[in-house]
């Protein structure tokens, strides 16, 4: 974890402020967000990480009642990269989604 802190601070000081990254929970099981509501700012201020804050307090009282049950439930998140000139990565085994999904997923 401390070398993905290190390489993301440096990626982040090569990349610039005209890239930018975010990313945030929009589904949790049977629960989604409302596009209309979505707002990145938002993904600070709940304990999902949900760029929708109504959708954050459905996503608590959900997970909740699945906990009770002994259940667990899977989610979506999903990524946006702002400002990434075309071309970056590999066209066949280095595409810019795999690589962030390798990381995400390692």
């Amino acid at each position: 974890t401390a070398m993905r802190v290190a390489a993301g601070a440096v990626a982040r000081k090569i990349l610039g402020p005209a890239i930018t990254i975010k990313a945030g929970l929009v589904v949790m099981g049977e629960k989604e967000i409302d596009r209309a509501r979505l707002d990145w700012d938002e993904v600070n201020n709940n304990p999902f990480f949900c760029p929708d804050a109504q959708a954050a307090e459905e996503f608590a009282t959900y997970l909740e009642g699945i906990r009770k049950s002994g259940s667990s439930v899977g989610g979506v998140i999903e990524v946006v990269a702002s400002g990434v000139p075309a071309g970056l990565g590999a066209p066949i085994y280095g595409k810019l989604d795999q690589d962030l999904a390798s990381a995400m997923m390692s």
